[in-house]
């Protein structure tokens, strides 16, 4: 497969290094500022986007769109997930991803369209996204109901997103919790 790891760019009269999951400086091995990473991602883009099709198989676009959304390539990873979600529209856990990079994307809307589509499944992470993008949407009182619904099929229990979730909803409308 194509690949585009370990790839060193100038910009400004300084070499970065692209190693497949983040950019840091050739010298000094410290991670640029935000804004050099943009300009770093538009200069790879045509190099990362010959590189994404080139894969095949759902599995591995879900995992490197995983690893994109972490290097701070939302587009990209947006892209990956849903071509992965386009092969494997049934799978909560596609679902899940796609959903959580709609959400990072500032896209709540998206991202509760497609967790809709999982509203009666029992996959805990597609329901807290959803949960989450109902947060995002300020819908409190269906937030509460989903991830009240994550903690009953956990058994009681939850997961660090879910308790995220849980104290985001009781910090904007603490008044639910008397219903």
């Amino acid at each position: 497969m194509f690949s585009v790891s370990n790839t060193t760019i100038t910009l400004n009269g300084k070499d970065y290094v692209w190693d497949g999951r983040r950019w840091y400086g050739a010298r000094d091995y410290l991670e640029p500022p935000e804004s050099i990473i943009c300009k770093l991602n538009m200069l790879m883009e045509p190099y990362f986007a010959a590189q994404d099709e080139a894969i095949t198989k759902p599995q591995e676009m879900i995992s490197l769109a995983k690893q994109t959304r972490e290097a701070g390539q939302l587009e990209r990873a947006l892209r990956l997930a849903r071509r992965a979600f386009q092969a494997c529209p049934n799978d909560p856990g596609t679902a899940a991803v796609l959903s959580g990079i709609l959400r990072k994307a500032q896209r709540p809307e998206e991202a509760l369209e497609v967790g809709d589509r999982f509203r009666d499944s029992s996959y805990k992470p597609i329901l807290t996204s959803r949960a989450a993008a109902l947060c995002d949407l300020e819908r409190w009182d269906e937030a509460l109901r989903q991830i009240r619904q994550v903690f009953a099929i956990g058994g009681g229990r939850g997961d660090e997103e879910s308790f995220l979730v849980w104290n985001r909803i009781i910090a904007a409308a603490p008044e639910l919790l008397d219903k």
